[in-house]
This record gives C-alpha cells, sequence and structure tokens, in this order.
C-alpha cells in the first residue's frame, strides 16, 4: 500500500521520520519493523572550526586539542578534518578524531616511514592533510607530507547523524621514542543537510494508488 507523508512548515531540515510498519500474519503472528525516511541532502557549503594553537607531541605520549563547535543547526551530514603538524618520524604517530559523544574514529596510524610531517603550512588549506571519505587517495596509499586530499583509515561517516555541538577532539599518539614534533593548526568542517522548499499536499497527485507505482506517477525531489 503505497503512502505519502506532508510535513508542517515548522519541520527541521535534515529530521529524520521513524515510522513503524506492522505486519498482521495468521500463521506466524504479528511483528514490527522500524522504518526510517531521510529528509534533506548534504550542503555544499560547510562549517568551519579553527584550532591554532600549536602543541607539541611528546616522545612517547599522546596529546588532545579540542574545538568548540557551537550553534550547528540539523544534524551532520558529512564531517572533514585538516591539519598541518611538525614530525621528525610519521610512522610513530597515531591520529584520531573524537567526536561530543566519544565516538572516535582512526585518520591515520603507523603510515610515513621515517619522512616527516603532515602537511607543509597552515595556510592556504590547499598545503595541509585533509582527510575526506570523498578523496580519490587514502591515506595508507599516501607519502610524507601526505599534502591535499586523503580518505582516512576509518570513514568519518560515522559522525554522520551523531552530535555536533561540543568538544571536538583530535588526538595524536606517539608510539616510539627519538623523535619530535608538534601540532600547528587543524581545522573541523561539518556538513549541515538543506532541503528544498515545497509546496504543501501534492495536489497533482491522485488521492489513491491502486496496483503499483510507476515511472509515470507524479513525483517529488527532496
Amino acid at each position: 500500500a503505497p503512502f505519502q507523508i506532508s510535513t508542517l512548515p515548522n519541520f527541521g531540515c535534515g529530521t529524520n521520520i521513524n515510522l513503524t510498519l506492522t505486519v498482521f500474519s495468521a500463521s506466524h503472528g504479528d511483528f514490527a519493523f522500524p522504518v526510517v525516511l531521510t529528509s534533506g541532502e548534504q550542503g555544499n557549503t560547510p562549517a568551519r572550526y579553527d584550532n591554532t594553537a600549536v602543541t607539541n607531541i611528546p616522545d612517547v605520549g599522546a596529546i588532545e586539542s579540542t574545538n568548540l563547535v557551537a550553534g550547528f543547526v540539523g544534524p551532520i551530514t558529512k564531517a572533514a578534518v585538516s591539519l598541518y603538524l611538525t614530525h621528525t618520524f610519521d610512522a610513530d604517530l597515531s591520529i584520531s578524531l573524537i567526536n561530543p559523544d566519544g565516538v572516535s574514529i582512526d585518520l591515520s596510524s603507523g603510515n610515513g616511514g621515517s619522512d616527516d610531517d603532515y602537511g607543509v603550512n597552515c595556510a592556504p588549506d590547499a598545503s595541509r592533510t585533509t582527510f575526506d571519505d570523498s578523496a580519490a587517495a587514502a591515506i595508507t596509499a599516501g607519502a610524507a607530507p601526505f599534502v591535499g586530499l586523503f580518505r582516512p583509515e576509518v570513514p568519518l561517516t560515522a559522525f554522520n547523524g551523531g552530535t555536533a555541538n561540543g568538544n571536538w577532539r583530535l588526538r595524536i599518539t606517539d608510539a616510539n621514542g627519538g623523535s619530535l614534533g608538534a601540532l600547528r593548526c587543524w581545522s573541523l568542517f561539518l556538513y549541515p543537510p538543506v532541503c528544498a522548499p515545497g509546496s504543501g499536499y501534492c495536489l497533482s497527485c491522485p488521492g489513491v494508488f491502486s496496483n503499483s507505482i510507476t515511472v509515470g506517477d507524479p513525483a517529488f525531489t527532496n
């Protein structure tokens, strides 16, 4: 039985619509399935949050640098992160990003061999190492100083739909002795959802569908 859903003007863009499909079966009893309808699409312009404080990376040890996100509206549809750090032995480093919910994503671990640095400068952005799920190259296939776009070791999609506002932490761990470095800067990019304006009920659609929906039936996007 096909159905349509209309939303009121105060419906939040990007909000999920949670439904329950209940099946009644004479032979197998009754059971329910969750059905989630998403709304909105990934926006093209991210909200940006910068941290330019220089933090030294200890020889065998870990640091955490915090970016405070406030005022972000809607669920996260995409996350990306860029950074510039200096270090004399990249393979010693593990870099991870932690969201306000405590979800940790491994960006890069043990890559770069004995070569130096992630990125070559804080500005422009193109001189940094940027972790983006849509990048063509994986960080594991890159070479130090990893200038440009790279896919992280674990996809950042794990942050989609999670908490945006709060403290985001970039954690860098040096696992072996004999090398030093510093985090010079890093930026977090969060993409909000966007929704196309609607026009109320689908007045051109018939009130009842019979049989099956075909490609010739009226349709709405977004």
